[in-house]
C-alpha cells in the first residue's frame, strides 16, 4: 500500500489521482466527519459520517488511525486496507500505520515550497485568511521530523504530476520486490 503525505496544496491529491488512473492503484477512501464539499460523493471521495457514528466506530477499534484536523475527524478503516491501495494521510496517520504495520506500506512525503503551495491555493479560490492559517498550521503539522519513517521524499517544484506519479510507482515496485526478497 502507498501512503502519501504532504502539506496543503503540495500536489498529493493530483499525484494520487494519476496513480489511480494510470497505474491502476485503488484509491483508499478514508472516513471523515467534515461536511461534503460541492461535487464530492459519499464512498468515492470520503465515507462521510456524523461525529457520533465516527466515535462509535473508533471505540469499536474500526480504525487503524484517526486524526483531528481543522475541526473535523478523519480516519482509515481497517476493513478498507488493500495491498494495491493508495491513500493520503497526515504525519500522525502515517506514524500510526507504521507502528501497526512496520515496513509493510510505502511511505511517500511530497515536499513543495510554501510559495508554490500558496499560489495553488489562490488559484483554486481559497480564502486569503484560510490560506495563511493553513500555511502556518501546516508548518507545524507536516514537519518532516514528526514522521517516524519515510521511504521516499519527493521535492516537487517543476516536475509534472505524471513524472512524480511514475517515480512513485517505480520506487513502490522496487519496495515490493525488496520485501518479497527478504521473505525468502
Amino acid at each position: 500500500m502507498i501512503l502519501i503525505c504532504g502539506a496543503s496544496a503540495s500536489g498529493k491529491t493530483a499525484v494520487l489521482k494519476h496513480l489511480v488512473s494510470h497505474f491502476y492503484y485503488e484509491k483508499m477512501v478514508t472516513t471523515t466527519t467534515r461536511p461534503k464539499r460541492i461535487g464530492e460523493k459519499n464512498g468515492k471521495d470520503y465515507h462521510f459520517l456524523e461525529a457520533s457514528q465516527f466515535n462509535r466506530l473508533k471505540e469499536e477499534g474500526g480504525f487503524i488511525e484517526t486524526t483531528h484536523y481543522q475541526g473535523y475527524d478523519y480516519g482509515t478503516q481497517i476493513t478498507k486496507i488493500k495491498s494495491r491501495s493508495a491513500v493520503i494521510l497526515d504525519p500522525l496517520g502515517i506514524n500510526a500505520f507504521f507502528k501497526k504495520r512496520p515496513h509493510k506500506d510505502f511511505i511517500v512525503y511530497i515536499k513543495t515550497p510554501k510559495n508554490i503551495r500558496k499560489e495553488r491555493m489562490k488559484k483554486r479560490g481559497d480564502n486569503e485568511s484560510l490560506i495563511q492559517k493553513r500555511l502556518e498550521t501546516d508548518d507545524l503539522i507536516f514537519d518532516l521530523k514528526l514522521l517516524s519513517h519515510i521511504d521516499l521524499i519527493i521535492e516537487y517544484t517543476n516536475e509534472s504530476i505524471e513524472e512524480l506519479a511514475l517515480k512513485i510507482h517505480l520506487k513502490y515496485k522496487e519496495f515490493k520486490h525488496e520485501i518479497r526478497t527478504q521473505k525468502r
